[in-house]
């Protein structure tokens, strides 16, 4: 459903979509959105996960929110390089990671998979796709949140939410 306009400390939005469940899962169509919403950024893309998954999903054969997301973010770059005039201050991308080693041992993870800090598989996926990380006009950030690292935490200190700000301006949280 859409709600009208609020205002909270200056903030404010005009339109709250809700993304049916059923299939595909919620969560795939989110991703998508990110992916739309992406593409079309002026000059900054701001993307917030707990985990950078494989390739495909762990439970379907479906690309990982991770390859959805970067999807948008290759066209983003495409763009970017085709026509520099329409990005005078150029695009940064920041992408933030709530954990460092993703170590769950119910998915049939590749072996190396809870050792290696997850900004590399990121870094990594950039390198496959062909989107670099910095560029005439372009930069990618890959970052930890700050406790990201620390493995004695309670399993409930990180965040599985996911969430996408686009110029400072639209925002999609799931």
């Amino acid at each position: 459903g859409v709600v009208g306009q609020q205002n909270f400390c200056q903030n404010n939005y005009n339109q709250l979509i809700t993304i049916p469940t059923g299939s595909p899962p919620s969560g795939e169509l989110a991703f998508t959105a990110f992916d739309d919403l992406a593409e079309g950024a002026n000059s900054r893309v701001d993307f917030v996960t707990m985990v950078w998954d494989r390739d495909k999903d762990n439970l379907s054969d479906t690309d990982s929110p991770g390859e959805k997301f970067l999807a948008g973010i290759k066209t983003l770059y495409a763009n970017v390089s085709a026509n520099p005039s329409s990005y005078p201050d150029g695009v940064k991308v920041r992408i933030l990671l709530g954990l460092k080693h993703y170590t769950l041992a119910f998915f049939d993870l590749p072996a190396d998979f809870a050792t290696v800090d997850m900004r590399f598989k990121v870094l990594e996926d950039l390198q496959r796709l062909g989107i670099p990380v910095t560029a005439s006009n372009w930069k990618v950030e890959v970052a930890l949140y700050r406790d990201a690292g620390i493995t004695d935490l309670p399993p409930s200190s990180h965040s599985h939410a996911k969430m996408l700000v686009v110029d400072g301006e639209s925002v999609i949280a799931a």
